[in-house]
């Protein structure tokens, strides 16, 4: 009897230990924090890196290459920037063959292209967005569901926007996983924001999900949303549209020293022809050239505001 006694004790203690060491090693490992500034410099370095090397350059150029004989856009947008940078390079440096070999750097600008792209395309969804939420507003107000809400977004924009519209496919892609693949109202709504990628449409997802999980009162959430959504769109297409002229105002001074320099140029070709003849002369306006780049990197980002 003593024996088992003994036993017994031991074991409550060995039990014991065993939860307050579990206890500690829950609480007290915290998950490490992650530096997420860090984690995209890091990225980006190595992308530099791997685009830096010779494989990854070659490769690079060739998928570069590729999109251009499939996508007609983005060869109307490379032929344009490469006679602009072949015009900017001739004022800076009078030489057809220098400005011929420099143009070609435009073929490091696919990334700069599909961000353009992907931009506009956001612009678009937004704008459109706008719309739906109209749309969304009757149909929940009528005390439809969302399957029948979006049919009916779809037939209203399909009598605005033209068949190739972002948000007229994308409206297609939920309805069809609701309609057709069966898929729940909250993973759908959710794989639609995600393909949009839009800061206010995921907005509008995690506020229906929410109702939907609690059990609120879906139509006047959604109609304050949709009110708070539009007010907001509203407010970020009013000045997006003062913008326009303060970029256009910066684009004119960008241009500026360039049409006096051609200008220059055109009329009196020896008096800046100092500038374009010796070591010196060719340091100054490399320094120009710099200095303009820097300008235009800075007048857009200044006038780039976001809500």
């Amino acid at each position: 009897m003593l024996k088992n006694a003994v036993r017994r004790e031991m074991f409550r203690k060995n039990e014991k230990r065993h939860k307050i060491y579990a206890s500690d090693k829950t609480t007290n490992c915290k998950p490490p924090k992650v530096d997420t500034k860090r984690h995209e410099k890091a990225q980006k370095s190595g992308q530099i890196d791997r685009l830096i090397t010779a494989k990854g350059l070659k490769k690079y150029l060739l998928t570069t290459l590729k999109n251009l004989r499939k996508d007609r856009k983005m060869r109307e947008y490379f032929l344009c920037i490469y006679l602009a940078v072949f015009l900017f390079t001739y004022t800076f440096y009078n030489s057809c063959v220098l400005s011929f070999v420099l143009s070609f750097s435009v073929l490091f600008c696919g990334k700069m292209y599909q961000k353009d792209k992907e931009r506009k395309r956001g612009e678009t969804l937004k704008l459109q967005f706008k719309d739906v939420l109209y749309s969304f507003s009757a149909s929940f107000a009528c005390g439809r569901q969302l399957e029948e809400a979006v049919g009916d977004a779809v037939e209203n924009l399909g009598m605005v926007y033209q068949g190739d519209s972002p948000m007229l496919t994308e409206l297609g892609i939920l309805e069809k996983n609701m309609c057709q693949n069966g898929a729940d109202e909250c993973s759908a709504l959710r794989e639609f924001a995600s393909r949009c990628g839009v800061e206010d449409i995921s907005g509008f997802a995690e506020v229906f999900v929410i109702c939907r999980e609690t059990g609120g009162d879906i139509q006047k959430v959604i109609e304050k949303t949709a009110r708070v959504l539009i007010d907001k769109i509203t407010i970020e297409r009013e000045i997006q549209v003062y913008m326009s002229q303060k970029k256009l105002e910066g684009k004119i001074i960008f241009v500026m020293p360039l049409i006096v320099i051609l200008g220059l140029q055109f009329l009196s070709p020896e008096y800046i022809g100092v500038l374009y003849a010796g070591i010196k002369g060719r340091m100054i306006m490399t320094v120009a050239m710099a200095g303009m780049i820097i300008s235009g990197v800075l007048i857009k980002r200044i006038s780039d505001i976001r809500i």
